[in-house]
């Protein structure tokens, strides 16, 4: 069955022609990337397993986090609002996006160029073009339908799981974790949230997984509802004339900057970005404590973005200001070469999941076929052929409970090995800052 649907684009792809129905109608202006056109998609033979990637896998039929003005692709997903995920699309795109309601409310926003202080309206990605997939729902398209369920990352942020009757779906569902943090938050969920719970019962045909710290030397990471008091009271114990710089991305850790504004009782003076969003990032009764950079008053703490980070701490030392930077992430890239290490204070603060926590997370899947995100994971490395024995086909006729027996057992005696104290070179006024995490007992 061909299948049409009208999608901007931009001149035509030379590497179309072999999977677009010959009824397919292009009608392009030379050179206008934002003309109109619509073409048909023919349903084919699936791509062999050696060349699945999730950038193919879904062919001209859909595409998640993958944003291509020449790339002729019927719908287009996103997972959530980083720009590692969204690209460099801007007010010239112009085909429907389907995320979740409050991906669809940020990305807008999130898009915009800026001049100086001032953000341009029309420069990011139109809101007539966001298209909401509600959590939790099955949404259907043509021959497919799509269920995002919560990602426990960032504000938006979801996974997607698409099932349907094309021939890409023949080995089963596919599922897109984008980003996600499989802690005891996301965990719990496969015993109290219906579309968890139905996930974990079906037989998938691919999961694209999350790999961000799949190698990362900590093969464990601190709660992040463990670090956050402790972020409070290191903050408590700088000098009220000393200013706290907390370098973020656009997007990510407005539960931190909350908390820390209500355990200090102080404003925290947000970068040009999150005060424009502040209405979408922020519960209502917290909005008083923040302010912009135009107006600071009297706040000590001033969130900047990662890569302007040198640049605001060599501002405030123009001026014979001191500061100090907290750093909240398991990144180990540098944040400036203006920044001493001696003033920059580490947290492990993660919004991905640790090795352990893929682990746990991928015991309670079924799947043929498991892919890194990223596509550059060594498929031979120990800690990856653990995630794919985990929950490969070779499960699929073992009882889930008994899975779950045999998994616990395995990663208990892994784990058994494992130095699970994180150490972190803090202690200030004898707040002892380390061992944020007591060491793990078993699998869950």
């Amino acid at each position: 069955m061909v299948k049409k649907f009208p999608v901007g684009g931009g001149a035509g792809d030379p590497n179309l022609s072999e999977s677009l129905s010959e009824t397919s109608n292009v009608t392009l202006n030379e050179g206008d990337d934002s003309a109109e056109c619509s073409f048909s998609y023919t349903p084919i033979q699936p791509f062999s397993q050696e060349l699945i990637s999730r950038d193919r896998i879904g062919r001209e039929l859909f595409a998640v986090d993958l944003f291509r003005v020449k790339k002729k692709i019927l719908y287009h997903f996103l997972t959530h609002g980083h720009q590692d995920h969204y690209g460099s699309i801007g007010k010239n795109w112009n085909r429907p996006i389907y995320c979740t309601p409050t991906t669809a409310a940020l990305l807008p926003h999130l898009t915009r160029r800026r001049t100086g202080q001032q953000f341009i309206r029309e420069s990011g990605v139109r809101e007539e073009l966001m298209q909401r997939l509600q959590l939790g729902v099955a949404q259907d398209f043509d021959n497919f339908r799509v269920t995002a369920l919560d990602a426990n990352h960032c504000l938006g942020a979801a996974m997607l799981l698409f099932e349907g009757e094309d021939p890409i779906f023949q080995d089963g569902p596919i599922l897109f974790t984008g980003d996600i943090r499989a802690d005891r938050t996301l965990m719990e969920r496969f015993e109290t949230n219906a579309g968890y719970k139905r996930l974990s019962q079906l037989k998938l045909g691919h999961i694209f997984l999350d790999d961000t710290y799949l190698c990362d030397e900590a093969e464990h990471f601190p709660a992040r509802d463990e670090l956050i008091p402790k972020i409070v009271d290191l903050a408590r114990t700088f000098s009220p004339t000393l200013k706290l710089l907390l370098p973020l991305h656009k997007l990510g850790k407005e539960d931190v900057l909350v908390a820390v504004a209500r355990g200090l009782k102080e404003k925290i003076c947000l970068d040009p970005g999150r005060w424009e969003s502040r209405e979408l990032l922020f519960p209502p009764e917290d909005l008083e404590y923040f302010v912009g950079e135009e107006d600071p008053q009297d706040a000590r703490i001033f969130v900047c973005l990662r890569r302007r980070c040198g640049e605001v701490y060599q501002h405030l030392f123009s001026q014979g200001i001191d500061a100090v930077v907290i750093n909240l992430t398991k990144q180990k890239i540098s944040l400036s070469r203006h920044i001493h290490e001696s003033i920059c204070y580490n947290f492990p603060y993660s919004d991905h999941s640790s090795y352990t926590e893929l682990v746990s997370f991928c015991s309670r899947l079924r799947t043929k076929f498991l892919h890194p995100w990223s596509g550059k994971v060594d498929v031979e490395h120990p800690r990856w052929k653990r995630l794919r024995s985990a929950c490969t086909s070779d499960t699929f006729a073992e009882p889930p409970a008994a899975k779950q027996r045999r998994l616990a057992d395995s990663l208990t005696a892994d784990l058994e090995e494992i130095d699970c104290t994180t150490t972190i070179p803090i202690s200030v006024n004898g707040i002892d800052m380390n061992g944020f995490a007591p060491a793990l007992k078993g699998a869950k």
